[in-house]
């Protein structure tokens, strides 16, 4: 008995000998330390392949940042990334303490917010450092629009053009804001004077992001106001809410958005809208094919035409193509509305149809061009019916568009 005791005493001190380098967390876990003392003891007990680990991970990491900032994955799909980077290095690289791994998941947290103000990469040798990082948490875009257009048909309506702009700030892609401006002008026949029109638009919108949902639901309000010489003031000082909650997957495979317009206006006249959408991704996320739903809901018809509501569907179909050179279109675009359409508020070009005519169709194409990694160049052509019930007379009008936007 006593010769197996010697031996149980000698195997165990060659088992203590054997592992002598023992594992931190194993340590800290084994006994009561405060957190001076833990931190001291992960320290010293650092694996000899952390520094490769290191750069492995901050490799990966300007690597997602290079893909963002060139827009060949989104923000989302950024942040998600980064997020992985440390459940990789958690479960799969045993040289690296989860210590470690938390801080530099938390540098990785710090770039991907910084991210969002697109800091720009110097060169692609050049070591990304998250110290050297001091950008605004805020990403700023704005555009300027130009409108020019003629009736045809019309024996009131000559022609018609507009000037507009917009500037939106998105804080973290969580929050943001968008201000806009329009002035407008139609022309009419036989010496009558022209009306002069000015929208002002403001929508703000916030994100939520659900664990065990996977998408992004967005709830936006938007409210315009719209002043012009309309003599009988039935187009003038026109107020508009327009609640929109959306919902997108993280892969951008399909959309689904319910929005809701009350539109009031002079003379004993209010409006309701609903605009349910749904849109789809398809041909390896080339194509983008999304359906809205117009109805709406005049109070009081002998201000619309007779009209007790309108019906209508607009369809809009987008095609991505590779972005080889800024000579070649980024994207083209087709859309149809079918049905009619009075009054009614767009969700897509942030405006409002104030007059009592019925749309009774519409058929468009958008071409657009990203002219650098900022800026994008957009140019539109439409053409849209019209019925003036009041005079029974039918008309049509064509539209050009030129748009640029400028991302900071």
């Amino acid at each position: 008995m006593r010769y197996i005791l010697i031996l149980l005493i000698f195997i165990s001190g060659c088992t203590i000998h054997k592992n002598k380098e023992i594992d931190p967390k194993k340590l800290i876990s084994s006994v009561k330390l405060n957190s001076v003392q833990k931190k001291d003891i992960i320290k010293q007990n650092l694996p000899a392949k952390k520094k490769q680990t290191v750069e492995t991970m901050t490799a990966t990491q300007k690597k997602l940042l290079e893909l963002y900032q060139n827009k060949i994955i989104s923000k989302e799909d950024y942040n998600k990334g980064s997020a992985k980077l440390k459940k990789e290095i958690k479960n799969k690289d045993k040289n690296l303490t989860l210590d470690d791994a938390d801080r530099l998941h938390k540098s990785a947290v710090k770039l991907s917010k910084l991210a969002y103000a697109k800091p720009a990469i110097k060169s692609s040798e050049e070591e990304l450092s998250w110290q050297n990082y001091d950008r605004s948490p805020w990403y700023i875009s704005n555009s300027f629009t130009g409108i020019t257009g003629a009736y045809s048909g019309s024996s009131q309506r000559d022609k018609f053009y507009s000037l507009g702009f917009t500037f939106s700030g998105e804080y973290l892609e969580s929050r943001g804001f968008t201000v806009g401006y329009t002035n407008s002008t139609v022309v009419f026949k036989d010496g009558v004077d022209s009306t002069r029109q000015n929208e002002f638009f403001v929508g703000l919108h916030k994100n939520f992001n659900r664990d065990g949902i996977l998408g992004t639901f967005d709830l936006r309000l938007n409210s315009h106001y719209i002043t012009n010489n309309d003599s009988s003031g039935d187009s003038d000082k026109v107020k508009v809410l327009a609640p929109l909650l959306s919902y997108i997957s993280y892969k951008k495979s399909y959309y689904l958005d319910l929005g809701y317009a009350f539109s009031l206006y002079q003379n004993s006249l209010s409006v309701n809208q609903l605009s349910p959408t749904i849109g789809f991704a398809f041909n390896n996320s080339s194509d983008w094919l999304q359906l809205r739903g117009y109805f709406i809901f005049p109070s009081n018809n002998q201000r619309a035409a007779g009209i007790e509501n309108t019906k209508a569907l607009q369809g809009k179909w987008t095609h991505w193509f590779a972005l080889n050179n800024t000579s070649r279109p980024n994207t083209l675009s087709l859309s149809a509305m079918l049905g009619e359409r009075i009054y009614s508020v767009d969700f897509d070009s942030l405006s409002v149809y104030n007059l009592s005519d019925v749309q009774k169709g519409s058929v468009a194409i958008d071409i657009s061009w990203k002219l650098n990694k900022s800026t994008d160049l957009i140019l539109h052509a439409g053409h849209d019916l019209y019925e003036n019930v009041t005079i029974s007379e039918n008309y049509s009008s064509t539209t050009a568009v030129l748009s640029i936007s400028k991302e900071w």
